[in-house]
């Protein structure tokens, strides 16, 4: 069992209602994810607590996020938000608990902001001490280094920027991810290894030369999450398999740090400098 007061950094929830209406811009439909399963995919795994991510699929609601972040009180969340977001829904938002804001770099989800809109949305959340979580392929990763550099807020790099794991640990886009992670404000969230791994479940072998490479880089500024319920789930190298079994990912963590100390780290004492529970 992972350490008392563990959290889930990165899920989403597809409730019944006004949250489920599809954005029909959105690269996605919303999927059956109600939070009773959530639930239960927590206890199993003994995770205490979580964070509740603001999905793309659905039209943006804030009304509904708001209520099941309130409703539950072991979850924080970050919010999707744009130059139409208004300073009192953020402060609603932060009154529930979201600590952060997530844009999309990448092209996949057809969300990139404009950079102007980026800027503007940090802006507007650094005096709140939020974070942003940037979504990036490996090549905005690139692109948007010194971009990333310049920010004065928290900055994480969502789902190790989906690297490539046939080119290796040595591929230029996580050498920018390992860089970028030693800037004191960087962070990475360690989720989707099982998405481009290629040797496949139960263990992910070849994921873990990434992962170690993180931990060794610096394990004061690493997250983890299971990005349930898995939407968009596929591995095309492989022409698609089932979702993930999370406690193979809860695995796969232990795979990456397998010090006590530092896996207490990953779940528990990092995830609480962003999410004070």
């Amino acid at each position: 069992m992972p350490p008392a007061g563990s959290c889930d950094t990165h899920f989403h929830i597809f409730g019944p209602g006004a949250g489920r209406k599809d954005d029909p811009s959105a690269a996605y439909k919303t999927v059956d994810a109600p939070e009773s399963a959530l639930e239960k995919m927590h206890k199993a795994l003994g995770i205490d607590r979580g964070v509740l991510i603001q999905n793309t699929a659905a039209q943006v609601n804030y009304a509904s996020f708001i209520a099941e972040l309130k409703g539950n009180a072991r979850l924080r969340g970050v919010a999707v938000v744009n130059d139409a977001t208004t300073d009192a829904e953020l402060k609603q938002l932060h009154d529930a608990g979201v600590r952060g804001v997530r844009f999309h770099f990448a092209a996949f989800l057809k969300k990139r902001p404009t950079l102007e809109t980026f800027k503007r949305a940090v802006d507007r959340i650094a005096p709140m001490g939020w974070h942003v979580l940037v979504h990036v392929e490996g090549v905005d990763l690139i692109e948007l280094q010194s971009l990333f550099v310049s920010l004065k807020i928290p900055v994480i790099i969502d789902h190790i920027a989906h690297v490539d794991v046939a080119l290796g640990i040595g591929q230029p886009a996580f050498k920018t991810l390992l860089e970028l992670h030693k800037r004191d404000h960087v962070w990475v969230k360690i989720a989707n290894s099982d998405r481009w791994s290629i040797t496949g479940a139960p263990a992910y072998a070849d994921a873990i030369p990434f992962g170690r490479a993180l931990v060794a880089n610096v394990p004061d500024r690493l997250i983890w999450g299971t990005d349930w319920p898995h939407v968009m789930y596929k591995r095309p190298l492989l022409g698609g398999e089932p979702p993930p079994d999370e406690a193979d990912l809860l695995n796969l963590l232990y795979d990456f740090a397998p010090d006590p100390v530092t896996l207490k780290k990953i779940l528990v004492d990092n995830p609480m400098k962003l999410y004070p529970f």
